[in-house]
């Protein structure tokens, strides 16, 4: 996977999170989605 792929990716479940998507992992107290996008 390039980097330009994995870029693609990580913005896009980060969108889906900002639109109250489920979060499929534990938080730790996160709230900002471009946080919680890097926990997968």
């Amino acid at each position: 996977m390039t980097k330009y792929e994995r870029a693609r990716i990580l913005g896009t479940r980060a969108l889906q999170i900002s639109m109250n998507a489920p979060v499929m992992v534990e938080l730790e107290g996160e709230t900002d989605p471009l946080e919680v996008r890097l926990f997968y």
